[in-house]
């Protein structure tokens, strides 16, 4: 009887024992996007790889910039233009062929250039939510019921919009989804040119009533929210902080982690750090991680830090030459892609893994799946995150100015910068300067209309060719980046000068 009691213990503890570690350890496995060529590639945590899949689309199509994946990890909606047409599709990827297509009108703006996320889809990825801006009639958001491959939408005409005060932007406004759970379609509404804005106006389209009405907390695109609590982080730039815009050029620097906390139902700051970004939760939820940009006398370079939901700073991760595009939380820790070389560098792509629950401080990047080179794969879904609540939250941090006797600072609003003193001149520099990650849109001619041929990151350098021009009430200039590549792009929108002499 001992010695069979003896064996129980044993063999429960090695039960719990693997049970804890299968929490710990969990594998991941992700779906990388690549939106040059609309290459999916499937990586798992050993550095295998399952899968590669180009999505369909005609010969000579562009992509969009993002694509949004079903929480399942079975279906990718995605963007695919060429001249004859634009169309939103989803591919199943289980399956190997495309479930659905939706061809928008001639010249339309989507959501899918500027922000995508699980959480387009409803939680068992049953419907899909997009908006779009076909350049005439207004803006529209598309609900693609996958069950039945039927569409259901709401309108810039449409009398709930209307009374909900939502301008139809004369074609240029485009509703970014970012939440469709619930029967709430929570949605932005952001310019389509380029450039960004400090803060949009958000809502929410609850699609069994048809109402539509204001939604303070998604005040910008680049947000990530958590399902299991509803939870959202996102960085802002916010002048009741020291450091929200640049010293030189009035232009706004994102300052301050804001969270929002479903449970109080409440947008909060948590922390000011200057020119923190791309704001992620890491370690199923209980962290954040962000970006941050460190002038150096390199010309500056972008760290990682971790900090928990108190706003405390518990780490840090050197990014290096490297130009970090994309983070993504898991049960464990975080995992980022980073461009060798700098944006745009011809070196490719490193998929990296941070653990932290087993390891603490200082946090380690391993790196676990190199691309071909010059390939740019952003990562799109992670298989891990969320799969379980591992204990309780710590509570949202909550900061007061440092230089304000208010007891907590005011929503930022849209700020006007004036324009620069310097003048651009033919031969000469200048620097791209876009808010809270944006980029700036290259076309290949003057005009919203024309095709995109490529993107700029904040703080490029590159050589004025020829402007200005006028053309749908904007200023443009040929430029060309320093790989060579030239186009055409705005010298300012939305508030912001996005084309500054140097």
């Amino acid at each position: 009887m001992k010695r069979l009691f003896i064996l129980v213990l044993i063999v429960f503890s090695m039960l719990i024992f693997s049970g804890a570690a299968q929490a710990a350890g969990a594998p991941w496995t992700v779906w990388l996007y690549e939106p040059a060529t609309g290459r999916m590639t499937q990586v798992d945590n050993v550095g295998g790889l399952p899968r590669e899949v180009y999505l369909p689309a005609d010969s000579g199509s562009t992509f969009s910039q993002h694509a949004s994946v079903a929480p399942g990890g079975g279906l990718v909606a995605y963007v695919h233009s060429t001249a004859s047409g634009t169309f939103m599709s989803i591919y199943d990827l289980n399956m190997n062929t495309t479930v659905f297509s939706y061809m928008l009108a001639p010249g339309s703006y989507h959501s899918l250039d500027l922000a995508a996320s699980t959480s387009n889809w409803l939680a068992g990825g049953e419907t899909f939510a997009f908006g779009y801006a076909d350049g005439v009639a207004g803006w529209e958001i598309v609900v693609v019921d996958i069950i039945t491959f039927s569409t259901f939408s709401l309108r810039s005409s449409d009398a709930a919009a209307v009374s909900a005060g939502i301008d139809s932007g004369f074609g240029f406004l485009v509703p970014v989804v970012q939440y469709n759970r619930n029967f709430e379609i929570k949605f932005t509404m952001v310019q389509a040119a380029a450039g960004g804005a400090a803060s949009y106006q958000s809502y929410t389209w609850n699609t069994s009533d048809g109402s539509v009405s204001p939604n303070a907390p998604y005040l910008q695109i680049d947000t990530d929210t958590l399902p299991i609590t509803g939870d959202m982080v996102m960085t802002l730039s916010d002048p009741s902080f020291p450091g929200s815009a640049d010293a030189f050029t009035g232009f706004p620097v994102s300052n301050t982690l804001y969270a929002f906390d479903a449970v109080n139902f409440e947008l909060t700051p948590v922390t000011s750090i200057p020119s923190i970004y791309q704001a992620r939760f890491a370690q199923n939820g209980e962290r954040v991680v962000v970006s941050n940009i460190v002038d150096d006398s390199s010309g500056g370079h972008t760290d990682l830090l971790v900090l928990e939901r108190t706003g405390t700073l518990v780490g840090s991760i050197p990014g290096g030459t490297n130009f970090i595009t994309s983070k993504m939380g898991t049960l464990n820790g975080f995992l980022y892609t980073a461009q060798s070389g700098g944006a745009g560098g011809s070196g490719g792509t490193t998929l990296y893994y941070v653990e932290m629950r087993l390891v603490g401080p200082p946090f380690t990047a391993l790196s676990s799946w190199n691309s071909a080179l010059g390939a740019d794969a952003r990562l799109v879904w992670v298989s891990d995150l969320n799969v379980a609540s591992v204990g309780p939250f710590l509570p949202w941090g909550r900061i007061t100015p440092s230089f304000s006797p208010t007891l907590a600072p005011p929503l930022p609003a849209a700020p006007t910068v004036a324009p620069s003193t310097g003048t651009l001149t033919i031969g000469g520099q200048a620097m791209v300067q876009t808010t809270a990650g944006d980029v700036l849109n290259l076309r290949s001619a003057p005009g919203r209309s024309f095709s995109r041929v490529g993107t700029i990151g904040n703080g490029t350098i590159v050589t004025v060719l020829e402007g200005p021009v006028a053309a749908d009430g904007l200023t443009w200039w040929r430029i060309r980046l320093p790989t060579g590549v030239e186009g055409w792009v705005v010298d300012f929108v939305d508030g912001v000068q996005t084309l500054v002499p140097r």
